[in-house]
């Protein structure tokens, strides 16, 4: 059994009951396997997908399947819910194969929490929201609040409104929590005299 590991040209010399003798030669081509790369982010935040793209082969299978959008195919959409280790098996045109592995990592997305002073105000009253467990916030809708950014707003809304906070992790991830104020009328007041001669 011949295995070289670079194209290699033999000879055989066969030598009958004579003693008379011949050669022959024969060429085993070796073809070099292929060059496997995977292009694309190594980490995301949880609950985001990123684009990897694998080159250097004709085709390829990826595993295992966890979090894929598809196994073939020279690109795929990996959306895990944690940390996890491709393998990619490429194949050229003459079939020779290699493999090669990635490693994706899923960074934690910040778990927002909301408490406010009063979820159910009166027109002209104001209610404090408190936003916890990222470094940075931003609000929207802006228009009643007192600011767009900051852990903790002043809220004044003329009709009940849903705000929602985006919170940002040291890691540059990313949720976002809601919280709703109410907004109760005033009392419409009107002066029914009993008699209007005095």
């Amino acid at each position: 059994n011949a295995s070289p590991s670079i194209s290699t040209q033999y000879k055989v010399v066969g030598t009958d009951v004579n003693g008379c003798q011949d050669s022959s030669y024969t060429t085993i081509s070796v073809n070099p396997l292929p060059v496997l790369n995977i292009i694309g982010s190594n980490m995301t935040c949880e609950g985001q997908s990123v684009s990897l793209l694998a080159n250097g082969a004709q085709s390829y299978i990826w595993f295992p399947s966890i979090g894929l959008d598809t196994t073939a195919g020279s690109t795929v959409i990996a959306n895990p819910s944690s940390s996890q280790t491709y393998t990619i098996v490429g194949s050229d045109l003459n079939q020779c194969q290699n493999s090669t592995s990635f490693t994706l990592s899923v960074l934690a997305s910040p778990n927002i929490s909301i408490n406010t002073s009063a979820d159910s105000i009166c027109i002209g009253d104001i209610s404090m929201i408190t936003a916890s467990g990222a470094l940075t916030y931003n609000w929207t809708p802006s228009a009643s609040l007192n600011t767009s950014t900051g852990s903790v707003v002043s809220a004044m809304p003329s009709l009940a409104t849903t705000y929602s906070v985006l919170g940002t992790g040291p890691n540059n991830c990313s949720s976002t929590s809601f919280v709703t104020i109410y907004v109760n009328p005033l009392p419409i007041l009107s002066v029914i005299p009993n008699d209007t001669t005095i």
